[in-house]
């Protein structure tokens, strides 16, 4: 009897013993998981963050396009108005040399 006693002690004392490691380690495993959800949670704040920092970025891409392409109608319009005078000036120099090339003609014959 004082066998089984002794038997029975040292069995509590075993599972007693594998319950104090079990219970650290369940501790250990806790704290690891409390620190992987603390670090998710900042992934994922630094995920909304970026994120709202990539939408804000491609707005401002779209306003700059928008602004290049009125900038470039602009231009475009300027030349094909630089045209227009270009050719008027040449134009009006081209009547005035006639009209002169006339006048001395005409000076000439007299």
């Amino acid at each position: 009897m004082e066998a089984n006693i002794s038997e029975l002690q040292t069995i509590n004392n075993r599972l007693q013993k594998e319950s104090s490691q079990q219970k650290k380690r369940m501790e250990e495993l806790e704290t690891q998981l409390t620190a992987a959800q603390s670090e998710l949670q900042k992934a994922m704040e630094q995920s909304s963050l970026l994120g709202n920092q990539l939408k804000e970025l491609e707005r401002t891409s779209i306003r700059q396009e928008e602004s290049l392409r009125i900038a470039n109608e602009s231009l475009a319009a300027y030349e094909k108005e630089n045209n227009r005078t270009q050719k008027r000036l040449k134009a009006q120099r081209n009547l005035a040399y006639g009209i002169g090339t006339v006048l001395l003609a005409a000076l000439v014959r007299k």
